[in-house]
């Protein structure tokens, strides 16, 4: 124990513990320091590590509880087909929401499906269908749609929002400027040439090349 003298203020170490005891240099009776007393209730918990760096938590939508489906999950789709019945044509791996998936999965396909435990309102109960993109700058979830149904008429709302957030993005450049600056092009070096020709011979030409030009269309 932790004595200190109240005479002469000298620090010392003794084994006594519950009674006086003379300090060593000055003689004098003192009692040991009390011992710190202990921290009350259960120490702090550490905080739980994050994902990964390489590593995306995926969406979950679904209220925690006992009453969470089993059947939540979520698809990062691959591909999806157009104009197949019912909720088929959806493809790509399945997770569990909330789950920890490689990065560079979802730089490759960031459109992902969830099917969560939507909240029960009346005696029949709903599923939960919600469209995401995996937003790559900010590393954030960005909601495109969601819908609830009873059966597979979700995928009546959501098939054509995922296939339009699958196609490849467009080229800057639009081909019709292309199109149009070589139409000109064209068209001017057909003018210089009918400028140089009489007005009988210019209509003969004109003729042809109509003709000509019909059947470049015709064959493609």
């Amino acid at each position: 124990m932790l004595c200190t003298c109240l005479k002469c203020t000298h620090v010392w170490h003794s084994r006594v513990r519950g009674r006086t005891v003379p300090c060593p240099i000055c003689h004098s009776h003192t009692l040991p320091a009390a011992a710190p007393p202990r921290p009350i209730g259960r120490p702090p918990k550490k905080p739980e590590p994050g994902p990964h760096p390489d590593k995306v938590l995926l969406p979950d939508s679904s209220s925690p509880g006992k009453h969470r489906g089993a059947f939540t999950h979520v698809r990062i789709l691959t591909a999806v087909s157009p104009g197949t019945g019912y909720a088929s044509g959806f493809d790509g791996p399945l997770f569990a929401p909330g789950a920890a998936v490689p990065a560079e999965l979802l730089r490759q396909h960031p459109v992902c499906l969830e099917c969560a435990q939507a909240p029960q309102i009346g005696p029949v109960s709903e599923t939960l269908w919600v469209l995401w993109k995996y937003e790559r700058t900010s590393r954030t979830w960005r909601e495109i749609s969601r819908t609830r149904a009873h059966a597979w008429e979700w995928a009546i709302t959501l098939r054509p929002l995922a296939q339009r957030e699958l196609e490849p993005p467009r080229q800057d450049e639009d081909p019709r400027d292309r199109a149009g600056a070589a139409l000109a092009s064209i068209l001017a070096v057909i003018d210089s040439s009918l400028a140089q020709l009489p007005a009988a011979i210019r209509m003969n030409v004109l003729s042809e090349l109509y003709n000509a030009l019909a059947g470049r269309l015709a064959r493609g």
